[in-house]
């Protein structure tokens, strides 16, 4: 049982199985490939096989419906050059003997024949047998498109015209069975195709299984006398030198200049460094347990310096705990005052575009006002003009009335002529007495106009003086105006300024308060390190205290170590 695993574990029989597998999967892939290009090639003439026989049988299919064709168009040419003579003569019964008998033809189904208005004159069909008549029954179908019309013509004069109706079912009879051959020539030829391909694949595969088993075969016989036979020469070497109780000083004989030859070289190589190995591990295995003492004596002093610190990060650990608090609450009050700010920034602005608008307003009152003061001018410039003119009125009033108080002088002259005229002068009289009753209505007429003036030019001084201080009025509310205008404008500065001022304090509290969120931030990060720091010295602690332990383990895997090279042969 033994001997057999030994077999199935050697060189030579995983090598064979290896280059039999890699064999096999080149001869099959080289196969597959050539099977494949096989493949494609019967299928290539099979396509172009079937192809040929396509394009035959278009060719035959075309050429059977242009001869078909061409039948019916010389069988018309000849049917309308004879029915000439029976459509001039109006010879109907010759004319349906000659249509039956055309009927008798192959593929010909109906014959259909007008005269020269275009008038039903003759017609023959097969229904099934054939039939003559003036019109063809609507009971009969015909396919106008399966039909050719051809005009009959005597002396150069039309007479008429013939229709042919035909049918192509013979030619698509004889166009099935030729497909239905082949398709039958194309089944036949795939099988044949089919037949030899497999053969050929047959063929492939029994070549290559004999040729991977003579592979083999040639593999393992020059496996066993290259290198197996050497190798086991080389093993019962090395396994005298392993069963010598570890002496280094054997070597294997070189006798080879191949691969054995090199491995045995090497081998020797390396005992010789193992060799020489074992001798500096023997020298240093003193130097190791001293150094096992070293590493006990450090320990202890670790040791005592990680109490030590332990105990100062403690209290570090304390204090940043207490100051991150501090922070914490620092940060919160901060916070609250940049709320506050920023309520007061918010009203500041509020309070700003509230003066900005009062400020607009009063802009607009001292336009209102200036020009009222305007307006107010150009009225009493007005009433002035006004009074001036009452005055000229006056003037003239005057000059009328003194006009009027001459005019009733010479009236009265006018009447003490007339007096003196006696009956010649009584029509001057009368008109020196209407000449004088206009002028005292004149006179009292100024008079009333004077009055009139009078009371225009005292309502003029009063309106005068009225608008005079409404002038006044007016101007000194401009001015005041012009004060509130230029006081709103300073306090909206003043504001603007605030809301600066109120906005500078709002960042540089939130500076504050980032500074502060970060100083928090920073002294719960050193508590956080110093209780790392903690558990660190913690771990030193242990770590110290397994070094101790291993420098003990070293200093007795020391003892040991020299122990075991003892027993080498150096």
């Amino acid at each position: 049982m033994e001997k057999k695993n030994k077999i199935f574990s050697s060189i030579s029989f995983k090598t064979s199985i290896a280059s039999g597998i890699i064999i096999l999967a080149l001869l099959t892939g080289s196969s597959f490939i050539a099977i494949r290009l096989q493949s494609n090639l019967s299928h290539h003439m099979i396509n172009q096989f079937v192809n040929t026989e396509k394009k035959s049988l278009e060719e035959e299919t075309a050429r059977l419906k242009k001869s078909l064709i061409n039948d019916m168009k010389i069988n018309l040419e000849i049917c309308s050059s004879i029915t000439r003579s029976f459509l001039y003569n109006f010879d109907q019964e010759q004319l349906y003997k000659l249509l039956a008998s055309y009927l008798r033809l192959d593929g010909i189904v109906a014959f259909e024949v007008l005269d020269a208005d275009g008038k039903p004159f003759g017609a023959a069909w097969k229904d099934p047998v054939i039939t003559t008549g003036v019109t063809i029954p609507g009971s009969v179908k015909l396919d106008r498109n399966l039909s050719f019309i051809s005009e009959v013509v005597h002396e150069g004069e039309k007479v008429g015209s013939v229709r042919l109706y035909y049918t192509d079912k013979l030619v698509n009879m004889n166009i099935e069975k030729k497909e239905a051959l082949t398709r039958e020539n194309i089944k036949a030829f795939r099988s044949i195709a089919k037949k030899n391909i497999n053969k050929s694949v047959n063929i492939q595969i029994i070549v290559a299984v004999v040729i991977v088993i003579a592979l083999i075969m040639t593999i393992v016989a020059c496996l066993k006398i290259f290198v197996t036979g050497p190798i086991g020469n080389a093993v019962v070497m090395i396994k005298d030198i392993a069963e010598g109780e570890g002496d280094l000083t054997r070597r294997l004989d070189i006798k080879r200049e191949d691969e054995i030859g090199d491995l045995s070289r090497w081998f020797n190589l390396f005992v010789e460094k193992l060799q020489q190995l074992i001798k500096d591990v023997s020298v240093n295995a003193d130097t190791i347990d001293s150094s096992s003492d070293d590493f006990t004596k450090i320990s202890t002093h670790m040791t005592t310096g990680i109490d030590d610190l332990s105990g100062r990060s403690v209290t570090v650990a304390a204090s940043a705990e207490e100051m991150s608090s501090n922070m914490t609450s620092v940060a919160a009050a901060m916070e609250e005052a940049a709320n506050n700010i920023n309520m007061v920034a918010t009203a500041s602005e509020e309070m700003s575009s509230t003066i900005n608008e009062i400020a607009r307003n009063a802009e607009k009152a001292r336009a209102i006002t200036d020009n009222a003061v305007t307006q107010t001018k150009s009225a009493s410039s007005q009433v002035n003009e006004l009074g001036e003119a009452a005055k000229q009125i006056g003037n003239v009033v005057e000059t009328i009335t003194d006009i009027s108080e001459q005019v009733n002088l010479l009236a009265l002259n006018a009447t003490i002529e007339a007096a003196r005229a006696g009956e010649a002068g009584k029509g001057f009289a009368v008109v020196a007495n209407e000449i004088k009753d206009l002028a005292n209505q004149t006179a009292e007429a100024s008079k009333a106009i004077k009055e009139r003036v009078q009371g225009i030019q005292s309502s003029t001084d009063g309106t005068v003086d009225e608008i005079l201080n409404i002038s006044n009025v007016v101007t000194e509310i401009n001015e005041i105006v012009g004060t509130i205008a230029a006081a709103v404008e300073e306090q909206s500065v003043t504001t603007r300024e605030i809301a600066q001022n109120v906005s500078q304090a709002s960042s540089g509290i939130s500076d504050v308060n980032e500074n502060v969120s970060q100083g928090s931030l920073a002294s719960r990060q050193v508590a956080k390190e110093i209780a790392e720091i903690t558990a660190s010295t913690t771990q030193m602690a242990d770590a110290s205290l397994e070094v101790k332990s291993n420098s003990d383990q070293l200093s007795n895997l020391a003892d040991h170590l020299a122990e075991i090279m003892g027993k080498f042969k150096v």
